[in-house]
């Protein structure tokens, strides 16, 4: 049983969300990139690269993660 609503989640996203979002991942990146903890509530853990605009989201089911990325890419194209 999940316990953490992902309403919010997608609401902190789009709070974040800017001109030239480059991107929502589920994994971690590689280079180090200096990440924000924009979201971190059970179990849950959404960072915000702002130097290259992406999101990290972590903690989710592989089902919310894909309608999180359907409502990434939808309001991705209308900012």
């Amino acid at each position: 049983m999940k316990e953490y609503n992902l309403l919010e989640i997608k609401s902190v996203i789009k709070d974040y969300i800017n001109v030239g979002c480059c991107g929502l991942f589920f994994t971690s990146n590689l280079v180090g990139d200096r990440m924000t903890t924009v979201y971190d509530k059970n179990g849950v853990t959404v960072f915000l690269c702002q130097g290259y605009m992406y999101f990290e989201v972590f903690g989710l089911t592989e089902e919310d993660e894909i309608e999180l990325l359907k409502f990434y890419n939808k309001i991705n194209k209308d900012v």
